[in-house]
Parts: structure tokens; C-alpha cells; sequence
């Protein structure tokens, strides 16, 4: 029964630790503006696509990226952001 408790423990623990990985989500416009972290955020997006290409932030950063590679000023996109 000992042994269960420690299990449950390292669980619980590990449960913990991810929750911590969270990051907020910042929007196409934020990614736009901040070159210098889109570029190194797209860069792991690339490199652990199965983990990190989903996540909203990833997704951002490559519509953010779309749209300067494109010369599309901010004043220029429509209502919902997207191309």
C-alpha cells in the first residue's frame, strides 16, 4: 500500500508539472509586432510539430508570419484576422 501511495504521488506530481508548461496565448497581431520571438516560437513549432504545431500560439505566429511575408499592415487585415 505504501508503494501505491508513492505512485499515486509521482502521478499527481507529473500532473502538476505539465499544468506549469502552459503558456498564454497571445494574438496574430502581438506575433506580428515581436519579430525576434515569432521567428525562435516558429522555429519550435517546426521542430516538434506533434506537440507544439497545434497550440494556438504556434498557429499565431504562422498566420502572423503569412501576413508579413506579404507586406500586410495590420490596417489592412479584416475583421477576423485571418487571410
Amino acid at each position: 500500500m505504501k508503494e501505491f501511495g508513492l505512485v499515486i504521488a509521482v502521478v499527481l506530481s507529473a500532473i502538476g508539472l505539465v499544468g506549469c508548461k502552459e503558456e498564454s496565448t497571445k494574438d496574430v497581431r502581438y506575433w506580428y509586432e515581436h519579430n525576434e520571438e515569432r521567428m525562435k516560437l516558429l522555429a519550435e513549432c517546426r521542430n516538434n510539430p506533434g506537440e507544439r504545431g497545434i497550440t494556438p500560439n504556434c498557429i499565431n505566429a504562422r498566420e502572423a508570419q503569412k501576413k508579413r511575408s506579404l507586406g500586410l499592415a495590420p490596417d489592412l487585415w479584416s475583421n477576423n484576422g485571418r487571410l
